[in-house]
């Protein structure tokens, strides 16, 4: 007999066909293979399987292999090789599945030595359709926060979303809670909330409130048609600040005098949802800036001081002393659209006096005589910081 045939395989009997995605049982892998004079014999075709947990050795006579004395789950019957599907256990609910033909030969040989015969014939190994691959997919998408990070603080209205899962994401159907939103966002409803073209992220772009902010997303869909819901999805909790910090009750108090020619000056400086910032602060006095840190500057955590004796200046009697808080800021770092910063001065003056009461006799003048018994006196008594009358 003579044989100059090679076995040949026919690629699109190849199943599950390249590039599909199923979730149950289809039955096996498969591809038809043929030799149209010899034939082939046992032994004679394998195949193997790459996945998360199988691997193709480089041996094309290692894998699953047609030897039905041996293994009664790897089949060749009507020119179909196949392996039974429930053979595989370990493969993913989710998983990439590259199932390749690794060995077809015919029956040149049959137990002579290859030089005496010329053979066996091997089918094309260099075929890139030997191989081919079909994905698993029965578990909804899963998803994780890109920015901002868990946890973060940030002065930023936006939410982006990343998402995994071998099929892809329906994001027409990407629907989440957000803390203060209402309605909730859904991609395909909410001009706030938009996805990429690719689908692997969602974003909102609106208005967050400040505060503690939970976010939870309710329903995502693969393209496969796996449904994540609610309890698929942890909650994540990030916290918003977008307003800058407050200044309050300056010392001395706006328009006040102060009898001291070194008196402390300060301003409480508050934020609501985090912390001001000691090293953004600036204080002016009398036109002269002073930046924290600084030897006359101190901060307590919610006070800062000035000390005019530290930065080696006093008032005199009479003066008016001209404060501003120039700036403050919040600890809102700047990739987090921070920090929330004042866009105003916060400004007082107070006045130094350290002499007492003028006195001017106003009636009866002067110098005069007078013969009353009962005199009225009138005196006018004045002080820019007031007079007690007791």
């Amino acid at each position: 007999y003579m044989d100059f045939d090679y076995p040949f395989f026919l690629p699109e009997t190849r199943y599950p066909p390249p590039g599909t995605t199923f979730c149950a049982d289809i039955g096996s892998i498969a591809v038809k293979v043929m030799d149209t004079t010899s034939g082939i014999p046992y032994d004679g075709l394998c195949m193997c399987v790459d996945a998360n947990h199988y691997n193709c050795s480089s041996n094309r006579s290692d894998g699953y292999c047609w030897q039905p004395s041996l293994d009664t789950e790897f089949v060749y019957t009507d020119s179909i090789f196949y392996i039974k599907w429930d053979y595989f256990t370990s493969f993913d609910d989710e998983d990439s599945i590259t199932a390749c033909l690794h060995k077809a030969v015919d029956y040149v040989q049959n137990d002579y030595a290859d030089s005496e015969v010329c053979g066996p014939h091997w089918f094309d190994t260099t075929d890139v359709q030997q191989c081919w691959t079909f994905i698993k997919d029965c578990i909804g998408p899963r998803a994780y926060l890109i920015f901002p990070e868990i946890g973060d603080t940030t002065a930023c209205d936006s939410i982006v979303i990343g998402f995994i899962d071998y099929s892809g994401v329906d994001t027409m159907l990407v629907k989440m809670s957000i803390t203060g939103i209402f309605p909730y966002p859904q991609v395909n409803t909410s001009p706030d909330f938009n996805a990429s073209a690719d689908g692997d992220t969602a974003y909102f772009i609106g208005t967050l409130g400040e505060g503690n902010i939970n976010m939870r997303l309710m329903q995502v869909r693969d393209n496969a048609g796996n449904i994540a819901t609610t309890t698929s999805f942890p909650i994540w909790s990030i916290y918003v600040d977008k307003s800058a910090p407050v200044a309050s009750s300056p010392l001395p108090p706006d328009g006040s005098t102060s009898g001291s020619s070194t008196p402390s000056i300060s301003i409480a400086i508050s934020d609501d949802y985090t912390a001001p910032d000691p090293n953004s602060m600036e204080i002016e006095v009398d036109g002269v800036h002073y930046s924290y840190p600084h030897p006359a500057l101190s901060w307590d955590g919610s006070r800062l001081t000035f000390s005019p004796s530290a930065a080696g200046i006093s008032f005199s009697d009479g003066d008016t002393v001209n404060v501003c808080l120039n700036s403050a800021c919040d600890i809102v770092p700047a990739d987090r659209c921070g920090p929330n910063c004042l866009t105003t001065p916060f400004c007082w003056s107070f006045t130094i006096d350290q002499g007492g009461p003028n006195a001017e006799l106003i009636s009866p003048p002067e110098s005069i005589y007078t013969a009353c018994a009962d005199q009225n006196i009138v005196l006018h008594i004045w002080d820019q910081s007031g007079v007690n009358p007791q």
